[in-house]
């Protein structure tokens, strides 16, 4: 429980301070509706898709270095102490 709060108080700190877009979500662009077939421009469109896609692979990117943080040092850890009890069995 540990370290997955560490790892999500990390995350939080990443999307507040580095990675800001992180925790944006944009709204699908829309014109007033004037006949049935009225969609927006495809300009507005591609803007859309690539602040959304910009937003979620900061989200990922948060997330993924927060999971490293935390558990590099919790591996390397674990692994000094199987290296120390193995020297001492040998």
């Amino acid at each position: 429980m540990i370290i997955i709060a560490g790892t999500r108080l990390i995350s939080l700190t990443m999307k507040t301070f580095v990675l800001t877009n992180a925790d944006m979500y944009y709204d699908y662009p829309s014109r007033p509706v004037t006949t049935p077939s009225a969609t927006p421009p495809k300009k507005e469109v591609e803007e859309y898709q690539a602040k959304q896609t910009r937003a979620q692979r900061q989200r990922e990117l948060a997330e993924s270095l927060s999971i490293l943080l935390v558990g590099l040092p919790v591996y390397l850890y674990h692994w000094n102490t199987i290296k120390k009890e193995l020297k001492e069995t040998a």
